[in-house]
């Protein structure tokens, strides 16, 4: 997906690199027209499989306008442009993957 086309994109991580230890990944893209798409990512070294659960949905045109409101805020404006830098030797690419796919369009709040 092309960057240029999201309105924001979140993304969160946990890793922990203990013997049993877990990893857990959270992204969520959202398009100018206030559709979403998240996906949340687990998984524990002992265990050879990765889970995936996808969700899709839409944001409500209130929900949509907060979100342009914070991030059209100085306080965001202000903070330094973010560097990606490469994982080496990424697990989810060595490891199997279980898929859940979820539309929680009906769970609006």
């Amino acid at each position: 997906m092309d960057p240029a086309k999201f309105l924001a994109r979140i993304e969160w991580s946990q890793i922990d690199h203990s013997e049993n230890g877990i990893t857990d990944n959270d992204c969520v893209v959202v398009l100018p027209d206030g559709h979403f798409h998240m996906e949340r990512r687990l998984e524990q070294l002992s265990v050879p499989r990765a889970s995936l659960e996808i969700y899709e949905s839409t944001l409500s045109v209130r929900q949509l306008k907060q979100l342009r409101d914070m991030l059209d805020s100085q306080d965001i404006k202000a903070l330094p442009r973010f560097a990606l830098f490469a994982v080496p030797g990424s697990i989810y690419l060595t490891r199997a993957s279980k898929l859940r796919f979820r539309d929680i369009s009906k769970f609006r709040a």
